[in-house]
């Protein structure tokens, strides 16, 4: 039985439980071909440092802002092996950071102001983001009759695309691709809800109790679920 508390972004606790199927692009080799000697890089939305820890020891000034409460001790714990600055009291309409201060920032899966992303990059800066497409995973709230958060259902490639042209970025590469999630038993699917509790219009309203049930009526008739996912990913400058 996996524990209920969930933290962070590191699903390595779920092992081979979830798989998920590879992009048609490596997001840590991108970043890392984009990095050089003593820049300034920001990772918005760092979750618990996981990603952001892998480019420790290059020489670089490294900043994270994470706003999530249950993500931020974890964060703050791993950064501060590496020197890396945290910051958790801010808002994307208003980061605390000098204008063209950074020379690299990322950012995977987390809400951004594109102006303010521009404000505070330096002029031949870079932009690099991976993101959810608003109607991903949708095959989860389709099998446990959920209700999916409609709210994101406009947010794709190319609506995040024309928000970074309407604020003066120039557009280097826009990519799109579709593949899956595979979970293999009941306590992965149930963790990676309680991870994800925007997916849901209403999560707080949901009976974990009966989704549970629905779960293992499923895999007792069923060896996995592929849960299908859009991600995309878009390089820009300014």
């Amino acid at each position: 039985m996996i524990q209920e508390k969930v933290s962070g972004w590191d699903f390595s606790v779920l092992d081979s439980r979830m798989t998920e199927s590879e992009l048609k692009w490596d997001y840590v080799k991108i970043i890392d071909s984009f990095i050089k000697s003593d820049i300034n890089l920001l990772d918005l939305g760092t979750g618990g440092g996981e990603l952001l820890s892998r480019f420790a020891g290059k020489g670089i000034n490294i900043y994270a802002t994470e706003s999530y409460t249950p993500n931020i001790e974890i964060a703050k714990s791993r950064l501060k092996k590496f020197g890396a600055i945290l910051i958790s009291d801010y808002s994307d309409d208003k980061l605390p950071f000098e204008d063209s201060f950074f020379d690299l920032i990322i950012n995977r899966h987390e809400s951004y102001n594109p102006s303010e992303v521009y404000r505070i990059l330096k002029p031949g800066g870079f932009f690099i983001t991976q993101q959810v497409d608003g109607k991903s995973e949708l095959t989860i709230n389709q099998l446990l009759n959920l209700k999916p958060n409609e709210e994101f259902f406009n947010w794709n490639h190319a609506s995040a695309k024309d928000g970074l042209i309407n604020s003066s970025f120039s557009i280097i590469r826009c990519d799109e691709d579709t593949g899956y999630t595979r979970f293999t038993d009941t306590e992965a699917v149930l963790f990676y809800i309680r991870s994800v509790p925007w997916q849901f219009r209403d999560y707080k309203k949901i009976n974990f109790t009966e989704t549970e049930k629905q779960l293992r009526v499923y895999f007792s008739e069923n060896e996995f679920l592929d849960v299908i996912k859009i991600r995309f990913l878009i390089i820009a400058s300014k």
